[in-house]
């Protein structure tokens, strides 16, 4: 079994999509979790859920049963984010490039999220509701979490613009 860990530590992380991020970033919503590696984050994730025996046999089988189509998506993406990263960045500004590279990372990411709803679809019938629950309360956490985020990251490069190229008042 200790052989398989790493698997289904893989195929929880690819299923249970943004709740890493909420270990890290929402201590309201998994106490003490702040800080934490992502197997620790894992393993809290687990236990919040308190999943019985029956259920974390279920699960594994349902993760073991998706691992190779939940790695070759991660794949995809990470090779077609890769590919756009360089196509943006050439000294060229190849415009059909580019829309050519994004055009492949979404279809990559579209296809990842296709092989994520159907394990989740899968996880979810195998959750209570109170376990779903914890679930979207995670996703919610995470969510606001990137658009705070976002918005930080959009207010420090405009007062950096200002700060070097002041509008003419």
């Amino acid at each position: 079994m200790k052989r398989f860990a790493p698997t289904i530590l893989l195929a929880l992380v690819l299923a249970l999509g943004g709740f890493l991020a909420v270990a890290a970033a929402a201590p309201d919503i998994l106490p003490g979790a702040a800080g934490l590696t992502p197997r620790e984050a894992i393993a809290r994730t687990i236990i919040r859920l308190d999943l019985t025996d029956a259920q974390k046999r279920e699960l594994a089988l349902v993760l073991r049963g998706h691992k190779d189509a939940a790695r070759a998506a991660f794949e995809r993406v990470r090779d077609a984010a890769r590919a756009f990263d360089t196509v943006v960045t050439s000294d060229t500004a190849d415009e059909a490039a580019v829309r050519q590279a994004f055009r492949a990372l979404a279809a990559a990411g579209e296809e990842a999220v296709v092989v994520k709803g159907r394990i989740m679809a899968e996880i979810g019938r195998k959750l209570t509701p109170d376990q779903r629950r914890i679930l979207t309360e995670g996703r919610d956490v995470v969510a606001e979490t990137v658009r705070v985020r976002v918005e930080t990251a959009r207010s420090l490069l405009e007062e950096w613009i200002n700060t070097h190229a002041p509008s003419a008042g």
